[in-house]
């Protein structure tokens, strides 16, 4: 093993992706040295596998520019996401207060922070230091947010559980407008032009700081939180029988012991199967779902897990099963409209 990048007077998030030409990306942030051409910070370099600098880099040769810089002008760089089909690389880039962006990394550019942003400063002024939030004379971002979700990591979904997610890009938020429990995860649609055309914001009622989003080999979405146990729900159009709450009743308890040891990074999967459950409370509520959204989504809290908890979950049942568990009126809300569970 040996070191192929070491950094320099770096600070804050540091995202790593690779390109299928096996290039590696490094996204960094900083203040004011993500303007300085000589500095590492705030930027997003391109190296070899090997951590040589590709010859192609935009900067290789031009005197006053490290070679390794392929952007700049990046405040806090929480994640890249390499796109399906074209390759292009997307940065997640968090704001100050406000102006949280998507950056479709181009070439050279630059994209201005700290001397703009659509967001203000934490006292209240617009960062660019003028009457409103501007990105004038540097490269804009394809999306953002104002006020703020605090982004973190993001994925393009490309599997076929979720048909009608496919080509989305999800993107994790913190918390919303600096208020704490409120993070959530955004889903965001994009035509061929990358031009946004709808956003949803989904999981906002589990309250949980959402860190990343993955997919994963079984083609379900895997996000990751930052809080000590994430509660879990699922959606389907049937209740649990008495064997799966018997089975969910014992991973809850092992749950329970595995958040005690761990205090981060407990994972949600979204997948496509059945039940409105918490893992933290079982369920008792039958659920009905709209016919659009049946057996669209569901999440369950996965950390470390034992090997029980990802093998002895039982096969769905039939709806139509003698052994349903008694219902009992909803009590709050899902995080999909329409949906209620206990």
């Amino acid at each position: 093993m040996r070191d192929i990048f070491v950094g320099e007077n770096l600070r804050g998030a540091v995202s790593l992706a690779m390109t299928p030409d096996n290039l590696l990306w490094i996204a960094t942030g900083a203040d004011a040295a993500a303007q300085d051409p000589m500095s590492l910070g705030g930027k997003v370099m391109r190296l070899k596998d090997d951590g040589t600098v590709p010859a192609d880099n935009p900067f290789v040769g031009k005197a006053g520019y490290r070679p390794e810089i392929y952007t700049m002008g990046h405040r806090s760089s929480m994640g890249l996401a390499v796109h399906p089909v074209s390759g292009e690389v997307y940065l997640s880039e968090m704001g100050p207060n406000g102006g949280d962006e998507i950056n479709l990394l181009k070439p050279g550019r630059n994209y201005g922070w700290p001397l703009v942003s659509l967001g203000r400063t934490y006292p209240g002024p617009w960062q660019a230091k003028v009457s409103e939030p501007t990105h004038a004379g540097f490269e804009p971002p394809l999306l953002y947010w104002m006020p703020a979700i605090s982004v973190s990591g993001l994925t393009f979904y490309t599997g076929d559980a979720l048909p009608k997610w496919k080509g989305d890009l999800f993107v994790g938020g913190v918390r919303y407008g600096e208020v704490p429990g409120t993070g959530r995860l955004d889903r965001i649609l994009l035509n061929d032009r990358l031009e946004e055309l709808r956003r949803e914001s989904l999981l906002g009622e589990l309250h949980q700081r959402i860190r990343d989003v993955k997919q994963g080999p079984d083609g379900m979405l895997y996000v990751a939180t930052d809080e000590p146990r994430a509660p879990s729900c699922a959606f389907t159009g049937r209740a649990l029988t008495r064997r799966e709450c018997s089975v969910r009743q014992r991973q809850r308890d092992e749950l329970a012991g595995v958040a005690g040891r761990s205090r981060r990074h407990q994972d949600v999967l979204l997948a496509a199967d059945g039940v409105a459950h918490r893992q933290s409370g079982l369920p008792e509520t039958q659920v009905h779902l709209p016919e659009n959204l049946a057996g669209a989504l569901v999440v369950r809290a996965r950390n470390m897990l034992p090997p029980s908890l990802a093998t002895n979950m039982p096969a769905p049942s039939p709806a139509n099963s003698s052994d349903l568990v008694t219902s009992r009126p909803a009590r709050s809300s899902c995080p999909v409209r329409g949906i209620t569970m206990p």
